[in-house]
């Protein structure tokens, strides 16, 4: 082989190997480019990802937010209703009992008072258990009121 062909075959070779280190540059270029766009897009899915707990966060708090005043709002729509009740009843054992007074200061007063008889102060069987009557009634429904506001206390905590 002469030296003007080897001459020829190392130059070529020589501009080969420049040509792959120019390919090869330019890919390392490339694949920093696209290093710094994958870091960036990770900087941004993490951005997201906080932007997107926070929000599920506040949504969470407004939820709980709504729903305790809503459970309130029962429990006061619960009680008002009861009071009412309540004092409804308590109005019909008022008129019963004004009824009752007004039925016995009609008739004529003892003129002599009755020492081993019934007390003034005590009330008379028939009262007395219209009275304990009353008191059950009011307790059923107090109790029936607790348990109401128990319930929505259990809903709203769980």
């Amino acid at each position: 082989m002469s030296a003007e062909k080897l001459y020829e075959h190392l130059s070529y070779l020589n501009d080969a190997i420049n040509d792959l280190e120019d390919v090869l540059a330019q890919k390392s270029a490339e694949i920093q480019t696209l290093n710094v766009k994958l870091a960036n897009a990770e900087m941004t899915i993490i951005a997201a990802r906080k932007e997107s707990e926070a929000f599920s966060n506040r949504i969470s708090q407004d939820s709980r937010k709504h729903i305790e005043s809503e459970v309130h709002a029962r429990v006061e729509a619960t009680m008002a209703a009861e009071r009412l009740a309540m004092k409804e009843e308590l109005e019909k054992t008022r008129k019963q009992l004004a009824d009752v007074k007004s039925s016995q200061s009609k008739k004529s007063a003892d003129p002599q008072i009755d020492l081993f008889g019934q007390l003034w102060g005590a009330p008379a069987a028939s009262s007395k258990v219209a009275n304990d009557q009353s008191a059950l009634i009011l307790a059923g429904k107090l109790d029936s009121t607790i348990d109401k506001v128990q319930r929505l206390l259990r809903e709203a905590g769980a």
